[in-house]
């Protein structure tokens, strides 16, 4: 087996979730594309090695369980690596709308193997949340628009 590079395995990952709810949707093919076309744009890599890469990632993504695949690559990733494998994917979830039970499976087995605090998953979840929900220019009455309102992220670094 050939080694994965860490980018093999983030998009491994974003594979899982994509695949998480039974359908990879538009927006979510979309936000895949604008993550990984910087690379190209940058000549890290090529056009065809990108597809490539994709496809791979696909493939791999229907070899074992994402729990299985969420302990192996753990140990082989930096705690900034996976803190932005675990952003990626919960962006990625909410890229429709909706956050399906399949996609918040493969969440929650990551941040568990990531060994992603609760309290760190939960300030990047609200942050994320405001971030997509984009009712809050079209609803004069949502929540967020009330001038009493303040992002409420609490996070306690060590």
């Amino acid at each position: 087996m050939t080694k994965r590079t860490p980018l093999d395995l983030f998009m491994i990952a974003l594979a899982y979730l994509m695949k998480g709810d039974g359908e990879v949707s538009t927006e979510e093919r979309a936000q895949l594309l604008a993550i990984l076309n910087k690379h190209v744009s940058t000549r890290e890599i090529q056009t065809e090695q990108l597809k490539d890469m994709v496809s791979a990632a696909f493939t791999s993504a229907d070899l074992e369980p994402v729990e299985t695949f969420a302990n192996e690559v753990a140990l082989q990733l930096s705690p900034g690596q996976k803190i932005s494998i675990f952003s990626n994917l919960y962006d990625m979830a909410l890229a429709d709308g909706k956050m399906r039970f399949g996609e918040k499976r493969v969440l929650d087995n990551i941040r568990i193997a990531f060994a992603i605090e609760p309290k760190v998953a939960n300030a990047i979840k609200e942050i994320l949340e405001i971030k997509n929900d984009t009712t809050i220019f079209t609803n004069v009455k949502h929540s967020c628009n009330e001038p009493s309102y303040k992002l409420r992220v609490t996070y306690d670094s060590d």
